[in-house]
This record gives structure tokens, sequence and C-alpha cells, in this order.
């Protein structure tokens, strides 16, 4: 309704006591527009903030985020229900963990509590792609793109030297083979590859494999050893006779 008065509220000033009085009572309609103003305002920059979270961890080749926690609930609930209309997974989730923490009342003295920590995530890895036959096409296309490069711009060692000055370089593995050759696996075009040169410097093998969350702590032991084993029977099969 409009009461034929000066709005109650005014953005320029600090919220007062009064203010939310009259506001909580008659509701003038320019001041709930303004409050529906604001309320527009504040979940379009969580909402960029929540996708920033998510394009952060698809940086580090994650599949998953914990999204940003507003101090107010409701936006948690919107945001939630906004990503799941643009095809992603969520779920909230709570845990427990008991704690020894000090008693306020007597600092001496300390108690057991237990602690809940909750969690909002979004996932992305099993979710379907709203326009399937679209992304799936420009998928195919971009990863032609990717292999005509491979084979017009061949792997370059990355590694230096060969004995005890052996430097891997910018590799997320290199190694030795028998003396003879150098196995590295090289990041490209979003990919991992693993890749045998002779210690000219010469490619002789390259092919795509497998790479733990982008080696963002090292390579995984079981990466390591199955590159290691699949080297060796790349060479096996060239000393053939």
């Amino acid at each position: 309704m409009n009461y034929h008065g000066s709005p109650d509220l005014d953005p320029k000033q600090n919220l007062t006591v009064d203010a939310v009085s009259l506001f909580h009572r008659f509701r003038q309609d320019a001041d709930v527009e303004k409050v529906d103003t604001l309320l527009e305002q504040e979940l379009a920059r969580h909402l960029k903030l929540c996708e920033l979270a998510i394009l952060h961890a698809a940086s580090a080749d994650m599949y998953w985020c914990d999204l940003p926690r507003h101090p107010i609930h409701d936006f948690d609930i919107w945001a939630r229900q906004h990503l799941e209309k643009m095809g992603f997974e969520t779920e909230f989730s709570r845990t427990a963990c008991k704690e020894t923490v000090p008693d306020k009342n007597d600092p001496k003295e300390s108690i057991n509590a237990v602690m809940v920590h909750s969690s909002l995530t979004a996932k992305w890895f099993l979710a379907k792609p709203r326009s399937q036959e679209t992304v799936a096409a420009e998928w195919h296309r971009r990863e032609g793109l990717e292999a005509e490069d491979l084979i017009q711009n061949p792997p370059q060692r990355l590694s230096r030297g060969i004995g005890g000055d052996f430097d891997g370089g910018n590799t997320v593995w290199a190694a030795v083979l028998d003396g003879k050759f150098i196995i590295e696996v090289q990041q490209r075009n979003q990919g991992a590859f693993l890749c045998l040169f002779g210690l000219d410097g010469k490619c002789l093998h390259v092919e795509p494999t497998d790479l733990s969350y982008g080696a963002v702590f090292g390579p995984d032991v079981s990466d390591v050893a199955g590159w290691q084993d699949r080297a060796q029977q790349v060479v096996d099969g060239w000393q053939a006779p």
C-alpha cells in the first residue's frame, strides 16, 4: 500500500529501530521495492561468489567444491536451487567431532564438546549437460583439434641431463630407461601424455595417459608404476625379434 508518506527506509542512511518499527507494520510500497532490490543484488553477488568457487575448483581439475556460505541462511537455499536448475548436483552434509575446550566459567577446567560442521557441496562429474548433443559435438570438435596439434607439433623433451645431473624440468614426471631412453609425462592441451625420447631428444613415442587430479601434489605412486611398466612394454616391443 502507498500511505502517501515519505519512505521509511533510506539506503544512504544507517538503519534505525524507528525505521524498522514503521516498515514492520506498514511496509510502504516504495520501501518493499527497495528491500526486494537489495535482496536481488545480494543474491546475484552470492551466486557469482559460488560460481567463482566452482570455476576455481574446476581449474584445479576437481569435480566438486564446497560452496561459500552466506550469513543469511535463505541465500544458501536460493543458491542451491539456482545451481540445481543449472544442472549441478548439490549436497548438504553435517559432520561432528569431539573436542576438548576450556570451561568459560573455570579456565582451569575443560569440558568435552561435540562440534558440528556443515557444508554445501556442488558436484558436476556425473551431472548431465543441459544440452547434451551440443556439448558432445563441441567436445568432439575440440578433441579433434588437439589431436591435429599433437601431430603438427610433436612433444619436445623437457628434461635435461642423463646421469647424476638428470633434471625432470617442467614435466609431471621423468626418468631414464635402460640408459638409452628418456621417459616423460607431460601435460598438454589439458591432457597428459606419456612420451619416450632418444638420448638425442628425438620423440620416439607418445600416447595419452591418466593423471590423478592433475598431479597437484606430485604424481601418484600407482601412476608412476604404470608409466614405468608401459614405457618398458613399448621399448620391449621395439627390441623384439
